[in-house]
């Protein structure tokens, strides 16, 4: 018998090989395979290799199949975002120089294969650090109680250019909000202070939570 290569867990496109599934009548591997989409289907080895099959049928070029759904309308909301300057959102992305990468600008095949399916209709499109841009590395589905944490505090005359870091009388104070519950640190002199400390109790404690970039002093 001739040696099977094993391509469990391996990735082809949008594809990820279960298992094993059985040799059809010409003697060819069979793998059962998981679409990015959530749907299973089968795929001998050589094409998956080749590049032939590359989804479970969805995708019939970029996004056949996908319009009108949360992945796709996500995709294209980003986009808009950074680039279309008639949509009020371009002045909280675009103008502040936040892109898309070039990966997933123009192939929404590439945003789906990085990102995947949106886990549940509570979810959507989140980027880790809000200073950067959108790019593998910086996103994640996230539900409403991830990004309400993270989202700027925009108080008139106390706000600060770091996320969850405002001022509290003379000092500043800065606070980590997740699943219901509030965490602050205070009494910092400067916002930078504030949002180190913050940045700190993420990484200690394992948060979701988004961390600051922290801007050096000139």
């Amino acid at each position: 018998m001739s040696h099977r290569e094993d391509l469990t867990g391996k990735q082809f496109e949008l594809l990820t090989v279960i298992g094993f599934y059985e040799r059809n009548k010409h003697r060819k591997s069979v793998w059962k395979c998981l679409c990015a989409c959530g749907k299973n289907t089968l795929a001998i080895s050589s094409e998956l290799k080749n590049g032939h099959k590359k989804s479970c049928g969805c995708l019939n070029g970029e996004s056949h199949g996908w319009h009108g759904t949360p992945e796709y309308n996500a995709w294209k909301a980003m986009k808009g975002r950074c680039y279309n300057q008639n949509k009020k959102s371009f002045l909280l992305y675009g103008a502040r120089g936040i892109k898309v990468c070039d990966r997933w600008l123009n192939s929404f095949k590439n945003f789906l294969k990085d990102m995947g399916k949106r886990p549940s209709p509570r979810h959507s499109l989140d980027r880790i650090n809000v200073d950067g841009d959108y790019e593998p590395n910086n996103c994640r589905w996230a539900d409403d109680s991830v990004q309400n944490a993270n989202k700027r505090f925009k108080t008139e005359h106390r706000s600060s250019k770091y996320i969850g870091v405002c001022k509290n009388g003379k000092t500043w104070t800065s606070y980590v909000q997740i699943y219901g519950k509030r965490y602050n640190f205070c009494g910092f002199e400067t916002p930078k202070e504030a949002a180190i400390a913050r940045n700190k109790y993420i990484i200690e404690n394992n948060l979701p939570n988004r961390l600051n970039a922290i801007i050096e002093d000139k």
